[in-house]
């Protein structure tokens, strides 16, 4: 426990059983949120685990399982800690105006991750607000 909080990456060491246990991985999130590729499968799901990751860190978005990506309240955590996150948001959410405006807000470079649509609209400089 104690290498996890001094650094959330030495759980990349750790036993299974300790990538597993909650606490464990709670300590390491809360020092590195991109630790969370270090944990177990099911702690990349987790509706507990995963937020205190993004929190952290908005790119441990890229670290969590499609379902925790596909979560608009977590992707819009992830994006408005850090623009570049809207890269790991599923495809369904990267077409969110919403999430395009917080990611642009945090980074500028962040439209380049967007959905097709809303590129498109983007590039079209038809007086839209995205941009």
């Amino acid at each position: 426990m104690v290498a996890v909080r001094n650094t959330g990456k030495a759980l990349q060491y750790a036993s299974d059983d300790l990538r597993d246990d909650w606490q464990v991985a709670r300590e390491a999130l809360s020092n590195d949120g991109n630790a969370l590729q270090f944990v177990s499968a099911a702690g990349q799901s987790s509706c507990r685990l995963v937020p205190i990751a993004v929190a952290q860190s908005g790119s441990a978005l890229q670290h969590a399982s499609a379902e925790r990506c596909n979560d608009f309240t977590l992707a819009e955590a992830a994006v408005s800690n850090d623009g570049w996150a809207l890269a790991h948001c599923s495809e369904e959410l990267r077409h969110s105006t919403e999430l395009l405006m917080a990611a642009r807000k945090q980074d500028h470079r962040a439209p380049a991750f967007a959905g097709e649509l809303l590129r498109f609209r983007a590039d079209a400089d038809d007086g839209d607000i995205l941009l």
